[in-house]
């Protein structure tokens, strides 16, 4: 586990559903179709009753949380925070005490109050004390406290300014027929490199301004199959100190609702079975991802329908590239 004190910088799915199964990577031709429902009306949409209920949530949580922080008698210190399961949201801390906080989300994707466990992450003079905005990333311990408040394990954290959810906030005034394209980017270079991928297996639904909708679908292949893998771009991993991981900043022309990442060691190539060893959905725009060397990589990312009138599209989108 590390702590990033740094500034801001300015998943998988079977053929048309990148966030449910293990098929993506380079799309075959794409089969396109011509509807003439209408946008959906904003009133009443699946879409807002979701987020109406999500706020709702957060809110009843705020009023809910105990004034003192709770340390459970349970021992977390051989955790691995390096593989399982997360969730990355944007959230301000209510209460430091040791390597304890407790936090309340301000992510609408993922709302709720949490006890959050990381040692010698929340202490020292760092800028994150209580009543500070922060991203972070964390993992369910599968316990609670006996307040009933779920207990995570802290993997990464980083300052964030106030005001916003995080979601899918910044616009276009572009017409994407299709997903946009992938853009990371090494803040720690010399010459700011950016590595640019293509989507590969996707949904898409894009207004033509005239209430017709297109829809086009895109097949791709499993992350791991070795064949389909020969035509996606590598990434070389800069060593930095002798690191293996190194944070890059994640971008495309419209900021996703929902983004997972899925990764599997490289070793693995060829065996389309093997079951990822790092999972990271997360619910807002976080500022930095890390990455590391000698893996693979699908971002599956996802736009909501509910902001199809501001944005004009929706769909799934999952992008596959291999680390060196």
């Amino acid at each position: 586990m590390a702590i990033f004190i740094l500034a801001a910088l300015a998943v998988t799915g079977g053929c048309g559903d990148p966030l449910g199964s293990a098929q993506a990577g380079s799309a075959a031709p794409a089969e396109e179709t011509n509807s003439s429902q209408e946008s959906p009306e904003k009133e009443g949409s699946q879409g807002e009753t979701l987020e109406e209920t999500t706020k709702e949530k957060r809110a009843e949580a705020e009023q809910t949380t105990p004034a003192g922080l709770e340390i459970p008698d349970a021992d977390f210190t051989d955790l691995d925070t390096g593989h399982g399961e997360y969730v990355g949201i944007k959230a301000h801390i209510k209460e430091v005490k040791g390597d304890w906080a407790l936090i309340s989300s301000d992510t609408d994707g993922f709302p709720g109050v949490f006890q959050v466990y990381g040692p010698e992450m929340l202490t020292g003079d760092s800028q994150l004390k209580g009543g500070a905005a922060v991203f972070l990333v964390m993992a369910d311990s599968g316990q609670k406290t006996a307040e009933g408040i779920p207990i995570y394990c802290l993997s990464e954290i980083f300052p964030a300014s106030e005001g916003g959810d995080g979601q899918g906030t910044r616009q276009t005034e572009e017409l994407f027929t299709q997903p946009p394209s992938l853009t990371l980017t090494d803040p720690l270079s010399s010459s700011y490199d950016c590595f640019q991928v293509l989507p590969g297996n996707y949904s898409w639904n894009a207004a033509q301004g005239n209430g017709n909708i297109t829809s086009t679908i895109a097949c791709g292949f499993n992350p791991l199959d070795e064949t389909g893998l020969k035509s996606v771009k590598k990434l070389k991993i800069p060593s930095y100190q002798g690191a293996d991981t190194v944070l890059y900043g994640y971008d495309t022309a419209v900021s996703p609702h929902k983004l997972m990442i899925r990764q599997w060691d490289s070793t693995h190539i060829g065996n389309v079975d093997t079951p990822e060893e790092r999972v990271i959905t997360y619910y807002c725009e976080i500022p930095f991802l890390e990455l590391e060397k000698g893996k693979v990589y699908e971002f599956a990312a996802q736009w909501d329908q509910k902001d199809l009138d501001k944005n004009g599209f929706w769909g799934d989108a999952a992008y596959v590239f291999v680390t060196e």
